[in-house]
């Protein structure tokens, strides 16, 4: 068995070599580099609880929820808290807003059982089908 002396010894004659050394430069790197972007994957948040409802008042009642539509002329404040959120903003004027203001049926707003699928689909769309979709299918 080699003694600790030797093993550094070997170590540090290796990594002289000019092969090993543009092996370290360029693949050093590519390695951390991959390592971070995959643990930025992983979904801690969710893990500790910061990815979930938040606290949204509309003429002064509030409630916690993960999605709402709203009508644009009532009194509304969103406390996003930890959460991440997507907000998406209407012009009273907008066909977008049209589609959606028939499922409210008179009220202020509504919740929407907003699944990851959901999330993903909005976040891919130029306009609010995926949404106005979703409000039909729970009015």
């Amino acid at each position: 068995m080699r003694s600790l002396q030797q093993f550094l010894d070997d170590y540090g004659d290796s990594h002289r070599h000019p092969v090993n050394q543009w092996v370290h430069i360029v693949c050093v790197p590519a390695i951390f580099f991959s390592t971070l972007g995959l643990l930025w994957l992983v979904p801690i948040g969710r893990w500790l609880g910061l990815d979930g409802a938040f606290e949204l008042e509309v003429e002064g009642e509030c409630r916690q929820t993960r999605a709402a539509v709203v009508a644009p002329d009532v009194a509304q404040a969103l406390d996003p808290r930890q959460t991440t959120m997507l907000v998406v903003q209407l012009d009273p004027d907008s066909d977008a807003w049209r589609r959606l203001k028939g499922n409210l049926a008179g009220r202020p707003s509504m919740d929407l059982p907003l699944g990851e699928d959901m999330v993903q689909a909005l976040a891919r769309s130029d306009d609010c089908r995926p949404l106005s979709a979703l409000a039909v299918t729970q009015a």
